[in-house]
């Protein structure tokens, strides 16, 4: 089988299975969304303006109980490369523990926002290339495709990873740090796992961009995967982490 015949058979998988899960591709926010402007090609979002000092509070919620994981901060440490430094503070709640590093992580970009290494996720990726989140034009219906691989630390391997980014559509989104003009932008990924049993890994992540705060206000991330002691299995693909992170509030560094 050729590798777009695999992408596409990954891809109907994982509509299968997120579907009998009851959730609906694009990942949807029930309630809080609206607006949606799939249709209307074209419109223009301002590029994000970022320098050091700015900061992001977010709330890390565990999707599958709705409980809240972590109150992440994200500052702005340098321009040349684009650095931050990534602090997570866990909470106190049974929202059920999702495997992070403790100590403070590094995200590196070539450009906002187009990523080097990665801390979002439950491993680290440092990319060959740089993968972009949002896509070089703002405007609803932009599109990009990259391939690229990556490494994680403490694994010698080198790892594919394989992306289509699209500008799904605007949206009016409300977050505890209040109501935003968005454009969301929708990025579907086939990647492999540093972990050898498990194989052809999808993963669908969508970040809500609001140019009022330079980043996104909302980041949501789920995928599924085959693993070796489940092939051959009736609806034996499993579910990955499925992570939202949400604005609280946001400080722009001095001008």
């Amino acid at each position: 089988m050729d590798k777009a015949s695999t992408r596409r058979t990954d891809s109907q998988r994982r509509r299968l299975v997120l579907g009998a899960a009851g959730i609906a591709l694009p990942l949807g926010v029930t309630g809080c969304a609206t607006g949606s402007n799939a249709a209307g090609s074209g419109r223009q979002f301002a590029p994000p303006q970022v320098r050091p000092g700015d900061r992001w509070l977010y709330v890390e919620i565990n999707r599958y109980n709705g409980l809240p994981l972590a109150n992440v901060e994200v500052s702005v440490t340098n321009s040349y490369p684009l650095t931050c430094s990534v602090r997570r503070t866990r909470t106190d709640s049974t929202a059920g523990e999702i495997a992070r590093a403790n100590a403070v992580q590094e995200e590196r970009y070539s450009e906002p926002w187009s990523v080097d290494v990665e801390p979002i996720y439950d491993l680290t990726m440092d990319f060959e290339q740089p993968m972009p989140i949002l896509p070089s034009s703002l405007r609803v219906g932009a599109s990009d495709s990259r391939a690229t691989t990556y490494t994680v630390k403490g694994y010698s391997g080198r790892y594919r990873w394989s992306q289509r980014l699209r500008a799904v559509g605007a949206e009016k989104l409300v977050t505890p740090a209040g109501s935003f003009d968005c454009l969301r932008v929708q990025r579907t990924i086939w990647f492999d796992y540093p972990d050898v049993f498990r194989f052809g890994s999808a993963r669908v992540d969508d970040a809500w961009y609001a140019p009022e705060v330079n980043r996104w206000v909302r980041r949501e991330w789920t995928g599924d995967y085959q693993h070796e002691n489940s092939f051959g299995k009736m609806g034996s693909r499993r579910r990955e982490d499925w992570v939202r992170w949400d604005l609280l509030s946001y400080q722009p560094g001095p001008a």
